[in-house]
């Protein structure tokens, strides 16, 4: 006997507060009761009766008006921390786990991802004793001080290897929003810890956190220039080049796994690869000349870069898969800095072809050129949003660089830094994956740092204390 099997949300199913990837569904299964689906012996279909079309009918209706649910639960959240500069008070109470120094440290790295955030407004949670309180008095203690909802964690450790047990709760419907297991070496406990950050922050906001990302940077060492490591809050910093030469311009690929960047280690400023899985770098464009400023197109298949094999700086595509070279701007003068747009479409660049540095923006295939920039008198190093409708770049007035963004439609300019306040310069700036942070170098009594702020040019912080120079930050995806 032929079933059908139709989809229908669950008895006593609550929509949670933000988007799961998919509702909870439960398997119906009716009879047909006529056996067949076949045609009649006047060759037209049967018709279905009528308890099984109401049961089809029921079904989407259910269907639909849990999703209307679903919907309206998301724009609540999203109300919450898009809207008039509200954040969402959050307690994160130490976790609990076998060793005790680990407890306060794990919720102390989720208090600061979230803090620095600027979703969320901490609420003390001192009264929280790990393990000493059941979950209902704590949710009773956390609402009392104010709290709308508790990040809970309970971490095991097994040798070399610790698994962090990550639950988000709403403290006002006493119920829980998500949870999950976040695995990992033991020595990485920060990485797991941001991740859980990072599943918070998209819970109520639909955004992809960063407090898992890094930061590859260049660091001057005596007349070396070699390429560093460092976790987006300044820690795990890490040595990431022993070339002994000059290494410059890194670029990350949009997976995260592997990195290009320019070295001069066989004498030529070759482009090459490195793969964060092997550790190894090769090389993968050593023509002689100019090799460099390369950058991944959104979808990894591709490379824009500046190349002078042909005489003069121009910018090139280079196909990963068929290792082939198009060359995409014919001037006399200096094309460089290529960035790619989010959507892959057309690069943005600058170009002395106006008489000075400019901002410009082309097709990929190197079509339609247009100038965006107007203003000011050289400008350099643009690094397109992740957002689309924004390009930020390096600005000089009054002869020091300073940060700006300039629209891309409306090309509105803004104005993030003031050096000659501060008696300096601010360069080479990149976006966040986020789109709502900027990574760049600033220069300070003929010092180089590396400073990270807001998208409008507030709450700056420097990334890393190291001797020597610090510049060309890029931000992992």
């Amino acid at each position: 006997m032929k079933k059908l099997v139709f989809l229908s949300y669950r008895k006593g199913y609550h929509p949670p507060l933000i988007s799961q990837p998919s509702p909870q569904i439960c398997l119906h299964k009716f009879n047909r009761g006529d056996g067949s689906a076949s045609k009649s012996k006047q060759g037209g279909r049967r018709k279905s009766p009528k308890g099984y079309r109401e049961a089809i009918f029921l079904g989407l209706i259910l269907a639909i008006l849990a999703f209307s649910i679903n919907l309206w639960a998301v724009d609540v959240y999203l109300n919450i921390v898009k809207g008039q500069g509200r954040k969402v008070r959050i307690a994160v109470p130490a976790f609990i786990g076998q060793k005790g120094d680990f407890s306060q440290i794990l919720s102390q790295i989720v208090q600061d991802d979230l803090r620095q955030s600027g979703y969320f407004r901490l609420v003390e949670a001192l009264e929280i004793m790990p393990g000493k309180m059941s979950l209902g008095e704590k949710f009773q203690e956390l609402k009392s001080a104010g709290a709308e909802v508790m990040a809970d964690g309970q971490f095991s450790l097994k040798g070399e290897k610790m698994v962090l047990n990550g639950r988000l709760y709403d403290l006002t419907n006493n119920r829980q929003i998500t949870g999950r297991a976040y695995r990992g070496k033991k020595n990485d406990f920060r990485q797991i810890a941001h991740r859980f950050s990072d599943e918070i922050v998209y819970r109520f906001t639909g955004i992809k956190g960063i407090a898992h990302t890094k930061i590859a940077f260049v660091h001057q060492e005596g007349k070396n220039k070699e390429l560093y490591l460092v976790d987006y809050d300044g820690h795990n910093l890490e040595k990431l080049t022993f070339d002994y030469s000059l290494g410059l311009f890194p670029a990350w690929s949009p997976d995260g796994k592997t990195l290009l960047y320019t070295t001069f280690k066989k004498g030529n400023p070759d482009l090459y690869l490195i793969d964060f899985v092997s550790r190894e770098a090769r090389g993968l464009l050593t023509f002689q000349g100019l090799n460099m400023g390369a950058k991944f197109s959104p979808n990894g298949k591709e490379i824009v870069l500046v190349m002078s094999k042909d005489g003069n700086p121009e910018l090139y595509l280079y196909s990963l898969r068929k290792k082939k070279l198009k060359r995409l701007t014919y001037y006399r003068g200096i094309d460089s800095d290529p960035t790619w747009s989010p959507n892959g479409r057309e690069i943005a660049f600058s170009s002395d072809r106006s008489g000075t540095p400019q901002i410009y923006i082309m097709d990929k295939e190197g079509g339609n050129l247009r100038r965006l920039t107007f203003k000011g008198g050289y400008n350099t190093s643009p690094d397109w949003s992740p957002r689309g409708d924004k390009i930020v770049y390096a600005g000089m007035k009054g002869g020091s660089f300073d940060i700006y963004t300039v629209g891309v439609h409306s090309r509105k300019i803004e104005r993030l830094t003031d050096s000659l306040f501060e008696g300096g310069g601010s360069e080479d700036p990149c976006w966040s994956p986020d789109g709502r942070y900027l990574v760049y170098t600033v220069t300070r009594g003929g010092e180089k740092e590396i400073f990270i702020m807001r998208d409008g040019g507030t709450n700056n912080r420097k990334l890393v204390s190291l001797q020597g120079n610090c510049f060309s930050p890029a931000w992992s995806p």
